[in-house]
């Protein structure tokens, strides 16, 4: 029988190294340790399962919030459309009324000095053209003014004093440039029209101290002209600044200076002049990207 000598000096018999036991338990702790690793494997498997599920799921809680949010919005943009949407569509005209007050100053100084009148006035254009069609009607008060004329009475000059009050109307159609969305807009514009010149006078003899009663007439003439000017304001209200210079015909006017109508009076009066313009303008119908 074989044997082995130990530190102890006892002998291992065959018998001992054929023993079951020790391999048996070697196995078994073999399997125990092949178990934990397999368990531990697995519990690392199913933990990163577990992560990513995890991870999945947050991002499509994510997304889904992401989600909502955009259909939130898009229902709030679409609820809030209907309004625009139902909003009438842009005007095709554009324009407005005119409201002035002028200093006008004749040319001829026939009439008196100056006059202060008032006028109204509308325009009308098509949308983003900076051009208008005007229609404007205006009165002037000129004054009273006397002044010394000649009158033929048969082979003689008599002197006499006329004394007269004038009131101007003007009646034009206007064409005018004019930038639509600017804060200061500066205008040109011409016009053509007419201007009634009414007159009441009377006439007086120095020579004689005589006078006759005071007699009311009137007279048409054609007007044509040119103006500029500068508005400043936004389309909803702004200030008017301008001139027109007007030239127009003569208007003339007769009388019989006597009872017997062996004199007759003759004049005309200029209907040319300056206006110096001061108002207000509005305008409706621009369209909203030019008041931009």
């Amino acid at each position: 029988m074989l044997g082995a000598a130990t530190a102890s000096g006892r002998t291992l018999e065959r018998s001992d190294l054929c023993d079951e036991k020790p391999w048996r338990k070697l196995g078994q702790g073999l399997e125990k340790v092949g178990d934990a690793v397999l368990f531990a494997e697995v519990g690392t498997r199913v933990r990163c399962e577990l992560e990513v599920g995890i991870v999945r799921t947050a991002l499509a809680v994510l997304l889904s919030l992401i989600g909502s949010g955009h259909l939130a919005h898009a229902q709030t943009a679409s609820a809030a459309q209907p309004d625009s949407a139902k909003a009438p569509p842009e005007s095709l005209l554009r324009g407005g009324p005119r409201l002035v007050g002028f200093y006008a100053s004749s040319f001829g100084g026939d009439t008196g000095d100056g006059a202060l009148g008032w006028g109204l006035a509308a325009d009308l254009g098509l949308q983003r053209i900076p051009i208008t069609v005007g229609v404007d009607v205006m009165t002037a008060y000129w004054g009273s003014s006397t002044s010394r004329m000649q009158v033929r009475a048969g082979n003689v000059l008599v002197p006499v004093d006329r004394t007269r009050d004038d009131i101007s109307y003007f009646l034009d159609t206007s064409l005018r440039l004019q930038p639509i969305g600017w804060l200061l807009r500066p205008y040109l514009e011409g016009f053509v029209g007419a201007k009634l010149l009414k007159t009441r006078y009377s006439l007086s003899f120095p020579d004689s101290g005589s006078s006759t009663s005071t007699d009311s007439e009137h007279d048409w003439a054609s007007t044509i002209g040119w103006g500029a000017g500068l508005d400043l304001g936004t389309a909803q209200v702004s200030l008017t600044i301008g001139f027109r210079r007007v030239s127009g015909s003569e208007a003339s006017f007769s009388r019989a200076a006597s009872a017997n109508g062996d004199a007759i009076v003759q004049y005309t009066a200029p209907t040319s002049c300056m206006m110096y313009m001061l108002g207000l303008t509005s305008t409706f119908g621009v369209a909203s990207s030019a008041r931009q």
